[in-house]
């Protein structure tokens, strides 16, 4: 095969066609997390990076491809708990009801109750 002159269309093509690999596997890694949880609206990126260096001596350039796939940090729905002070200065803590995350004060019914215990 003929030497090819480097650009976009065949910068897949570096390192024995692995830059188009990883490049894919990072689209690959967005596209799904828009379809897991893409109702955020918040934006995935991908970033591919191609790093030239020129040899000090032989006049070639070595060159790397790399691509990143950035996504927007897992975050629960939160829990309100409540202060609960601890006897004998032991201090404060937090109590929350596991059953009821946004009514700390929520009593369960005992079979639910239980059942959560098993």
């Amino acid at each position: 095969m003929s030497k090819t002159v480097l650009s976009l269309e065949n910068l897949g093509e570096l390192d024995g066609g692995r830059a188009a690999g990883i490049i894919n596997a990072a689209l690959k890694q967005a596209v799904a997390d828009l379809d897991d949880r893409g109702d955020d609206l918040k934006a995935r990126k991908v970033t591919i990076v191609v790093e030239m260096e020129k040899s000090e001596n032989s006049g070639h350039v070595f060159a790397t491809v790399k691509a990143k796939t950035s996504l927007p940090e897992y975050k629960t729905g939160g829990t309100l708990a409540e202060f609960k002070q601890l006897p004998r200065g032991g201090g404060v803590a937090l109590l929350f009801q596991p059953l009821s995350p946004h009514d700390p004060d929520q009593e369960p019914l005992p079979e639910i109750e239980e059942a959560a215990r098993k």
